[in-house]
């Protein structure tokens, strides 16, 4: 606060305000930065589960087996991606005490993760396809709700530590509506030119590579900038 001489004056305001900021940081920082872990170790993980999958999928061709062996390792990693994702949710949900839209993100990615699951197992019937292709189309929808819920929190609440952070969340979110006009625009034209309805759906599935990375690099930058305003008091 300021006197009448115009100098500032630290009060219990703003030591109430510097102590919130500071538990928030600390927080938030170690929570974003398990997102970020999960993220690449979901990553890590689909990587080496199609190397494995090929190798049991070569070896049964070329020295006999069930094929079933590789259809049981597939589900083992979408269950094991699926429990990783449960948690990712539920840290995401822990991070409510800061702004309520963690909570509907949170609860909106399980749902959708749900979804993805539900998807796989109908698509296992080809009489359920059509639900297959439903709860897929769902599974997207409410992924992408939860992402903006998320970035619309996570934007604000950086801008108290990094305003640039702030304005990059921003910017991604920008990034991810185009990314989704591009895609119907090209779900659009595929219908009546399928040549250039397939170069537009191509040029959004570079798009959407990219915001991966995109938010892979966000959430480690974030992570980092509040950790590191923590250590700055």
């Amino acid at each position: 606060m300021y006197g009448t001489s115009g100098n500032y004056y630290y009060d219990e305001h703003d030591a109430k305000r510097d102590e919130y900021l500071k538990r928030q940081a600390n927080v938030m920082g170690n929570k974003v930065m398990l997102l970020f872990k999960l993220t690449i170790f979901s990553i890590v993980m689909v990587l080496a589960s199609i190397v494995v999958m090929l190798f049991i999928a070569v070896y049964t061709v070329m020295y006999g087996g069930s094929e079933q062996i590789v259809m049981y390792a597939a589900w083992g990693v979408a269950i094991l991606a699926f429990i990783i994702n449960l948690i990712y949710g539920g840290v995401v949900i822990s991070m409510k005490e800061f702004d309520g839209k963690y909570l509907t993100s949170g609860i909106l990615y399980i749902l959708g993760q749900s979804l993805s699951l539900a998807k796989n197992i109908l698509g296992e019937y080809e009489s359920l396809s059509l639900y297959a292709s439903l709860a897929s189309l769902a599974s997207s929808i409410v992924l992408l709700i939860a992402l903006f819920f998320f970035v619309n929190a996570i934007k604000d609440d950086v801008a108290s530590f990094n305003s640039y952070l702030s304005g990059s969340w921003e910017g991604f979110k920008k990034a991810n509506i185009t990314m989704v006009v591009i895609t119907v625009i090209g779900v659009a034209l595929a219908i009546i030119l399928p040549g250039l309805g397939g170069f537009v759906l191509f040029i959004g599935a570079l798009i959407a590579i990219i915001i991966s990375i995109w938010q892979i690099v966000l959430l480690y930058k974030t992570g980092k900038s509040m950790l590191a305003f923590k250590e700055g008091f």
